[in-house]
Formats: structure tokens, C-alpha cells, sequence
């Protein structure tokens, strides 16, 4: 198999805090903004198949003089991160096996692997059991490796972040009632959970697709008073992170796992925004109740969320109930702007520089920190920091 690892690694490392929003932009072509979002047919894990590893190396001993070791390996070979001589495609890719011998990706991989089945915290091992799963070699396997023994695991926990990683990573398995991912259900989330608008918004949706008011207006009073909305989209990345040796070695296998931690996010099929929208729609609006429940909806999405597309989704619903252009142009402004900072990384997409340990351990590090704060945390700092007002697109 070949694989284009430098184009995997510029946009799933640098970007990946941020794409994920979707909105027509990159990372695995994901829209999650449009109406009438797919429902999961099937786990998260098996929808994220084929995450190519990013660009690193794997050998701890030091490179040797750069002039020196040029001077004996052909012009298609690449010297990456920790001193590995990996030869290219005529395209520039690496061949995967290829790739794997040089640095010795499968043995560092298990490495950090190790580190998370090691670790005390319950969020690490089940992150464990769920990256083991996204190297399974058949795509069809993973289900039944990955999402039913998570299932388990969730059941008997009381961390919410683990019973979301499951719930997630069920997907269609959870749907049509499958092994223990049928026990699985987002009420139980939003019990573990209770300030969390996160798990409310799978309750709306599921009330909506069956036609039940009851349950729709209960969880858009939930979602609009919920303290945060914690989607726990970089828990696992994080997680990776957390436990990763500070050395070469691991470098490879740190930006290999938070790739596929990253993937198997992205490939979660999220409820629609429409039902949320419509909610806050025109007529409906007449109700004082109702109006003051989306104002307090469209603050709780903008200014409580931790991934910018539940931003922009507050932004939505702040259009509806009559925000000034002013105020969701700013927004518009700072999110289009950050999203041009992070995919300008100034390093072409195939130079030497992108295949350095510096690149690598400044993504990884920006990326450790996004998981930290969440992407509009990441991003409210990055604001205050660059000093450049807020734009608005001009193609609007």
C-alpha cells in the first residue's frame, strides 16, 4: 500500500483542531454543517478506516552529519525525524511497508500503547482498547474487536468520558440494538454527565426523527442551560499525549495514534443542526418561552462549547433569533481566520522541514494544546495572541 504521508500529516496534525468543523473545508472531505446529516450505520471505528500515519521517525540514535549521510543514500530517499533513511514514490508518498521497516513504527506504536493499558486513569485504557482496534488490518473486524468490549467497559463506569467514547464508538451497532452497545443510550450519558449540553443534542435529534415534542423541548431546555458542551472530540488524542516518552522514538507513534484518535472523531456521524435551527425558527419564536430558551441556546453554543462546530452552530441560531450581522460576522471572521492560520503553515508539503522532528514536536505540541483548552479555546487564545482583528469572508 502506498501512502501520501505528507499531505496526511499537514492537514490532520496542524489542522485537525479545527477542520473537523467541516463547512466545505478538509479532513477526510466531513460536512457536518449540512441538514439531514447521516445517521451512523456503523461504528465510528470502521467509518475511520485507512488513516494514513503522519511523518516521523522511530530511531533513537542520533542522525548523522546531514552532508556525510546524503552523500550515501540515492536522491529518492527522505532522511525524517530521528535520523531514518525512507526511500519515495515517484508522487513523493512512502510505501507503507516500506515506511515501517525504516522506522520502526509497529514496535514504537506498541510502545505507547503499553503506556495507555498501563496508566491509572480508566480513560487511557479504554483509549487503548480503541486505538489497538483502528490497526485492525479488515475494517470489518473492528466492530466486533472494538465497540462491544467498550460497550462493557462503559456500562460498569462512571466516567463520562468513557461512556461518550463508547456511545460514540457504537454508532450503528448501538441503533440497531447489537451486543452490548445496545445498553448504550444518550440519557445515560446525560446522567453522568448533567451540565454537559453534549449528549442533549442526540436526545433532540432522536426525539425529532420519531416525532416526540415532549422529549424535544425537554432537551432544548437542557442544552440551553447546560454549564458547557464537552463533545470530548481530543480526549483520546490527548490521552496519547498524556503518556507519550519525550524522546525520538515515540514521536512516530504519538503522531500515528493521535491521527487515527482524530479520524475515528471525525468519522462519528453527529446529530443534524436542522432540527436544532428549526426549533428557533420564525413562528416558533412567538412563545416567550421559547424565544428565551434559544437566546440562552445560541449563548451556550458560542460561548460554552468546546469545538468550534458547535460555535457555528450557535451562530446559526443566534441569526435566527435576530443577532446583528456585526455580532455573527465577528464570529464568522475569527473562525475563517483561524482556520487560514492553521492551514498556512508556511512549509511545503514535501520539503525536508515538514519531516523534521521540530515540525513534528510544534504540531504535537499545538495539538496537546487544543486538546487542553478545546478548539475555541485554542482559538480565543490564538485571537488575543495574533492581535489581528476579526475579517469577514469576502466571497459572503
Amino acid at each position: 500500500m502506498v501512502v501520501d504521508l505528507p499531505r496526511r500529516w499537514r492537514w490532520t496534525i496542524v489542522g485537525a483542531c479545527a477542520v473537523v468543523v467541516a463547512l466545505g473545508l478538509v479532513f477526510v472531505g466531513l460536512t457536518r454543517l449540512e441538514a439531514g446529516a447521516a445517521s451512523a450505520e456503523t461504528p465510528a471505528i470502521a467509518r475511520a478506516a485507512a488513516v494514513a500515519p503522519p511523518i516521523a521517525v522511530a530511531r533513537p540514535e542520533p542522525p548523522e552529519p546531514a552532508a556525510s549521510a546524503a552523500e550515501r543514500h540515492a536522491s529518492d530517499e527522505v532522511q525524517v525525524c530521528g535520523g531514518a533513511w525512507v526511500r519515495t514514490e515517484p508522487d513523493g508518498s512512502f510505501d507503507r511497508a516500506e515506511f515501517d521497516r525504516a522506522t520502526g513504527l509497529p514496535r514504537q506504536r506498541e510502545r505507547v500503547l503499553a503506556a495507555l493499558r498501563s496508566s491509572p486513569s480508566e480513560l487511557a485504557r479504554a483509549a487503548a482498547l480503541l486505538l489497538a482496534g483502528a490497526d485492525t488490518a479488515e475494517p470489518a473486524a473492528r466492530p466486533a474487536r472494538v465497540a462491544d468490549p467498550l460497550a462493557r467497559i462503559a456500562l460498569a463506569s462512571t466516567d463520562p468520558r468513557v461512556y461518550a467514547l463508547a456511545f460514540k464508538a457504537c454508532g450503528g451497532l448501538r441503533e440497531r440494538g447489537e451486543g452490548a452497545c445496545r445498553m448504550l443510550s444518550a440519557e445515560q450519558w446525560a446522567r453522568l454527565d448533567p451540565d454537559n449540553a453534549a449528549p442533549w443534542r442526540f436526545i433532540h435529534a432522536a426525539g425529532s426523527a420519531r416525532g416526540d415534542v415532549a422529549a424535544q423541548e425537554e432537551a432544548l431546555f437542557r442544552l440551553a442551560r447546560a454549564r458547557r458542551s464537552a463533545s470530548g472530540f481530543f480526549d483520546v488524542a490527548g490521552a496519547v499525549l498524556a503518556v507519550t516518552p519525550d524522546d525520538e522514538a515515540a514521536l512516530l507513534a504519538a503522531s500515528t495514534l493521535v491521527t487515527e484518535a482524530i479520524g475515528i472523531e471525525a468519522a462519528v456521524a453527529l446529530p443534524s443542526m436542522q432540527p436544532l435551527v428549526q426549533a428557533c425558527r420564525g413562528p416558533a419564536l412567538r412563545d416567550p418561552n421559547r424565544a428565551q430558551t434559544c437566546r440562552l441556546l445560541a449563548e451556550a453554543l458560542t460561548e460554552r462549547a468546546d469545538t468550534l462546530l458547535d460555535r457555528m452552530i450557535g451562530v446559526a441560531v443566534g441569526r435566527e433569533i435576530g443577532w446583528s450581522v456585526q455580532r455573527t460576522d465577528r464570529m464568522r471572521g475569527e473562525y475563517t481566520a483561524y482556520l487560514a492560520s492553521l492551514a498556512d503553515s508556511g512549509v511545503p508539503e514535501r520539503s525536508a522541514e515538514s519531516l523534521g522532528c521540530a515540525r513534528i514536536r510544534r504540531d504535537l505540541d499545538r495539538l496537546r494544546r487544543t486538546a487542553a483548552l478545546g478548539e475555541v479555546g485554542a482559538m480565543r487564545e490564538w485571537v488575543t495572541a495574533s492581535g489581528k482583528p476579526a475579517w469577514v469572508d469576502p466571497v459572503r
